[in-house]
């Protein structure tokens, strides 16, 4: 029987303190075919490795000290990134995993910068953008989970490139007829 293997275009960061972790990442990353990832251990080794290069994903843990830095330094620096936001499941009922879920979404808009809020109550455009570009994930990871989230954010930061592209077109293509 012939294996095909598939190369899936888009680079992915991995930021989590736990080898366990990283390993299992890897190997999901290369089973659904992509070639391009950096695994780090803590957020000072994953911004150098932002300072080297950009990413199309970053996948890191919630409780990695200092995990906010780097949310707000990668958004900054490379806008269209998405995130993956790994939480750990302590209890086993569905009621403390959506809590747990929703306290790692309001941690998250906290390192959103008040200059970006311009003035109004609720959800300010850059957190919406941001919301759109980010997934929660409990620990224990399943391949499953983590191979459909990666996939997903993957493309849909793939069809936001091509529609910003097309923006770009549209616009240039009115200017020259002008």
């Amino acid at each position: 029987m012939e294996t095909r293997h598939y190369v899936c275009r888009g680079r992915i960061l991995v930021v989590d303190q736990d080898d366990w972790c990283r390993d299992f990442l890897t190997q999901v990353i290369k089973l659904i075919g992509f070639e391009e990832f950096r695994l780090t251990a803590t957020v000072d080794e994953a911004l150098a490795a932002l300072e080297e290069s950009s990413y199309d994903l970053v996948i890191t843990d919630f409780t990695l000290p200092g995990y906010q830095a780097l949310l707000e330094s990668c958004s900054q620096r490379f806008p269209a990134t998405h995130f993956i936001l790994m939480v750990h499941q302590r209890e086993q009922t569905s009621r403390a995993m959506a809590r747990r879920a929703e306290e790692a979404t309001e941690v998250a808009y906290q390192w959103i910068p008040p200059s970006q809020a311009r003035g109004r109550p609720g959800f300010s455009p850059p957190q919406i953008a941001y919301l759109e570009r980010m997934e929660i994930v409990i620990k224990p990871l399943t391949l499953d989970e983590m191979a459909c989230k990666i996939r997903d954010a993957i493309r849909r930061r793939h069809r936001l490139q091509v529609e910003e592209e097309m923006r770009r077109l549209k616009a240039e293509v009115l200017r020259l007829l002008r």
